[in-house]
Formats: C-alpha cells, structure tokens, sequence
C-alpha cells in the first residue's frame, strides 16, 4: 500500500445537493428561472427541461446543474474531455449562486438536507491490488465474518455512516475498474500515427495533431485510472436550517472538501502502519 508521501489521490467528482418541501412552483416557474441563469452563464447549454426537472450544462467544464420541484444538485465530473476539476473555491461560489437563483425564484423556504459529496480515486495496476488494498484497510474485520458464517464476497466495500460534530458523513470505500476509458485508445492511435508519418508536408499537421491527441490521452489516463480505491464521502445535514447569508454554501463544502482530502490520507496511511 502505498505511503502518506507517495500517496496519489485523483479528485474524481464532486456534488452539491439541496433538497426541499414545497417546491411546486417550479411547474410555474422553471422557464422564467433557466432564463435568470443563462443570463448568468450566457454560454450554457439546456440540454432536458420536463415537467419531472429540467438540466443545464457548462461546455466548457462539463459542470452540470439540475433542479426540479424536490431538489437541485450541482456537480461536476472528470471526463475523457475535462482532466481536471474546477477548483473547489469556484466550484463553492457557483453552487452558492446558483442556489441563491433557484431558492428565490421558487420561494423555496423548507429545506429537508443539504449535502457535499466527494469521490477520490487511488490508482493501482490492477483491479486484485485494488481489491486488496481495500482488504488491508481492515475497515470490515472479514475473519470475524466468517467466525459468525459470513462469508465474505471477493469484493469488499466498506460503508459507514460518522457522526461528527458538523455533520453526517457517509464513507464507502471500494475497488473499481473503470471501463469507459477511450484516451487509452486514442493513445495507442496518436502513437502511431505520430511515429510512422513521414515528414512530407501533407503530413506534418496530422503529426502535429496526433502529438496534440497523444499529450491529451496521457492527461486523461493520469486522471482516470483503469483500476483504483475509490473513497466516497457524503457530507450532509437533514433539515438543515437556511440563513439569509448564503455564505452557507461555501460554509458547508470547503471545510468538508478538505476533511474529504486529508481523511483519504489518514485512512491509506494508518492502513499501512497496521
């Protein structure tokens, strides 16, 4: 396993969530409202609206925004396009002003749970190193399992639910295989195509493209990994009160965003002194 200094951790996704009672006006108010926000964001796409919610989406991010009558979530997600997440201060002030939107044109007053969702990836070379790495853990204490005539599944994924002194904290850890990965394709083609050109002047732009292609497959295999520890924290409060400061927002996902990093940390690396 891996140590605190050598340690890599992948910023996967990251999720705001509102949720709240008597949000019906949307039904009335949903065009009126998407007009307030591409004012706003003048370059975003509206890529669903329907009576059950409607989505609006960043092209240039990929960051996505759904609201509805029960909920709205923002949430942005690294990509075979986007390596990279905004930084979380941006992502903080989008979230807050978004709702500040939503909250005031639906006269949204009840609110049943706010929360900040983190996923974290720590790559291996293997979906059984992973899987491992996840076993030495110790977060499921498997022999005991099996003392009571559990047996446990090859795959191990350890959930549990905190309850810490800001919030709750959901934390499932698990090993994945990310099977969506096209840069690694796209790699192997610039590969080619970058090495077997010749230098006529026909083919100097296709190599220079496929140097181009090449440099963004890397970026996206660092960013993806094909197997990898995935850390999911949820951070929430159920009914959870909503001051006029709206600095709540930030007040809720910065702190969380950073336990969420140093707790991905403390976890692999106490992981391995047991």
């Amino acid at each position: 396993m891996p140590g605190r200094n050598s340690l890599t951790v992948i910023p996967r996704k990251l999720v705001f969530a509102l949720r709240y009672d008597y949000g019906f006006s949307f039904l009335d108010r949903c065009g009126s409202t998407i007009n307030d926000i591409l004012r706003q964001h003048p370059d975003w796409q509206v890529p669903a609206v329907n009576p059950q919610g409607c989505a609006l989406r960043d092209p240039d991010t990929e960051a996505t925004l759904h609201f509805s009558s029960q909920k709205l979530d923002f949430s942005q997600e690294v990509s075979n396009s986007v390596t990279t997440l905004m930084p979380v201060d941006d992502f903080a002030q989008l979230a807050k002003d978004l709702t500040a939107t939503i909250v005031d044109r639906l006269d949204l007053t009840a609110f049943t749970r706010i929360g900040f969702r983190v996923w974290h990836l720590i790559p291996y070379d293997s979906l059984d190193r992973a899987k491992e790495a996840v076993k030495a853990l110790a977060l499921v204490n498997v022999e005991r399992m099996k003392e009571i005539g559990i047996e446990a599944a090859d795959e191990v994924t350890s959930i549990m639910v905190a309850e810490r002194e800001t919030c709750m904290t959901r934390i499932a850890v698990s090993a994945v295989e990310l099977s969506a990965l096209p840069g690694r394709e796209t790699l192997e083609i610039a590969k080619i195509r970058a090495h077997t050109l010749h230098l006529s002047p026909e083919q100097k732009a296709d190599r220079k493209q496929a140097l181009v292609d090449s440099y963004k497959a890397k970026k996206i295999i660092e960013n993806l990994p094909q197997f990898a520890v995935c850390v999911d924290t949820d951070h929430f409060l159920r009914w959870p009160p909503y001051p006029d400061r709206l600095d709540v927002m930030s007040d809720f996902i910065l702190p969380h965003h950073e336990w969420s990093k140093q707790f991905v940390r403390d976890l692999f690396h106490s992981g391995q002194k047991g």
